[in-house]
């Protein structure tokens, strides 16, 4: 869990040779990390949520709505609350800059991620536990370049850029722990617990990532990206049970 979330730290190390990303290559990466995110909530989380013994259906329905209308009030509060920036040039009281508008999106949206992989290793250190680490960390190496990106751009120095965007993925880890704690002191909270995460991340890409990723007008690399990264995980799935066998 530590190192799926920490994933994000090695997107910085580009912006020590790229300082600014076309709009096409960023959408391309947004629309990647989507398709990722989709994949792991629809073929590994949400299976969780339907087995027999994760308790009835509507508490699993309960359970998404809540997970989607946690992310959609976060968001509002951050849109409407000025918070301060350390390093960046608006760091009096004012409404947040750019950067640190995308880090708080993205620490938010790291929480259900890292509720996948907390769950993805309830049952133990499973091959399909792995998979959903391994998806995750990918799919943070893009978040944290354009976390970097955005935070260098403000600053110009690379010492923020690397901060924010390690604490960005420090969510992650965090929210993995609870996920596991919650889990193993009532074991039959699992399929609640899943379905607030499928909730949150299908938030998450219907809300902020795929609007974000079709911003600049670049729909089509930004679709073929999702799928790209949505046909990755079943991929990631299939080489590491051909690993361990």
């Amino acid at each position: 869990m530590v190192s799926a979330g920490l994933a994000t730290a090695l997107g910085w190390f580009p912006i020590l040779v790229v300082q600014r990303l076309g709009h096409r290559t960023h959408d391309t990466l947004l629309g990647f990390a989507a398709g990722i995110m989709v994949a792991v909530a629809v073929l590994d989380i949400l299976p969780k949520s339907a087995e027999p013994a994760s308790g009835p259906w509507t508490g699993i329905a309960l359970g998404i709505v809540a997970g989607v209308l946690t992310i959609l009030v976060l968001v509002r509060l951050i849109r409407r609350i000025p918070l301060p920036m350390p390093f960046v040039r608006n760091s009096v009281h004012v409404n947040p800059g750019t950067a640190f508008l995308l880090f708080l999106a993205l620490a938010i949206h790291n929480a259900p991620e890292g509720l996948a992989t907390g769950l993805g290793y309830a049952e133990g250190l499973t091959r399909s536990g792995h998979a959903v680490a391994f998806a995750i960390a990918l799919q943070n190496i893009p978040e944290g370049l354009l976390v970097s990106l955005a935070v260098f751009a403000e600053t110009r120095r690379r010492g923020p850029a690397l901060g924010y965007c390690v604490m960005s993925g420090i969510v992650e880890p965090v929210a993995g722990l609870l996920a596991l704690l919650w889990v193993s002191a009532e074991p039959t909270a699992i399929g609640i617990a899943s379905a607030f995460a499928v909730g949150a991340m299908a938030s998450v890409v219907a809300f902020q990532m795929i609007p974000e990723s079709h911003r600049h007008g670049h729909h089509v690399p930004a679709t073929l990206a999702l799928a790209a990264g949505f046909a990755l995980v079943p991929l990631l799935e299939a080489l590491i049970e051909a690993a361990t066998r």
